[in-house]
């Protein structure tokens, strides 16, 4: 079987270290939280399904908090997410300021060029042309996905400590955690449930937020040390 039957098998808890927080992957903007770049592994086809969980935690230095816990609720091509209207705020407007440049929603395949085209991003270059070093790794040929969720809750800079009963989330490295999570699947479950029956969405502004950034109103910001 190439893709997992969800309705057959209990989810699959990945957890990873989020080196960057700068609120461009994930992206907790606009009532979804997108993981479209970065963490190619997670997002391949028999990667991350629907129903699944994702755990973003922020590096040692900073003990580890929790940056933000996902239930997969879509996993979307390229192109079904450059296309579909409720994801259109998710492309980034590089002559704004704030959370409008943050936009994941970057990749589309253009036909007449035969590959995925890159707008103007976070993941471009400076001046605005494709950084095809990132394009290749965020979309590594035709295997690689959009996850979203309408479930999910990104605490960011708030710095929410990670409970000690999932400690063994927390790897070293660039890589990710999966199977060898499967034990702690059905307790993870339900603190996240308990937890969405409080927190719900974007909660907090990411760890990296830039200075100059376009803070939204009513929103604190807590500018975090650099590791």
């Amino acid at each position: 079987m190439t893709v997992r039957d969800q309705q057959a098998m209990a989810p699959t808890l990945y957890s990873y270290i989020v080196a960057s927080d700068t609120g461009f992957a994930p992206n907790p903007f606009h009532g979804f939280c997108t993981l479209a770049c970065c963490k190619p592994k997670i997002r391949t086809l028999n990667g991350a399904q629907e129903g699944d969980y994702v755990v973003g935690i922020g590096p040692q230095c900073l003990g580890n908090p929790l940056v933000y816990a996902m239930r997969v609720t879509q996993k979307l091509t390229f192109n079904e997410y450059w296309n579909d209207s409720q994801f259109r705020a998710k492309r980034p407007d590089m002559s704004a300021r704030g959370i409008e440049t943050l936009g994941d929603n970057i990749y589309h395949w253009d036909t007449d060029r035969n590959e995925y085209r890159q707008v103007w991003s976070r993941h471009s270059n400076s001046d605005g042309t494709e950084n095809l070093k990132n394009k290749h790794h965020d979309t590594k040929g035709d295997d690689h996905y959009v996850l979203i969720s309408n479930d999910f809750i990104y605490w960011g800079d708030l710095n929410q400590a990670l409970p000690d009963e999932f400690r063994k989330l927390v790897l070293k490295g660039s890589n990710h955690r999966s199977t060898s999570n499967d034990r702690y699947v059905p307790a993870f479950e339900k603190w996240f449930k308990d937890r969405r029956a409080t927190e719900d969405g974007r909660m907090g502004m990411p760890l990296d937020w830039e200075e100059d950034g376009d803070t939204p109103p009513c929103i604190p910001h807590r500018p975090r040390k650099k590791c």
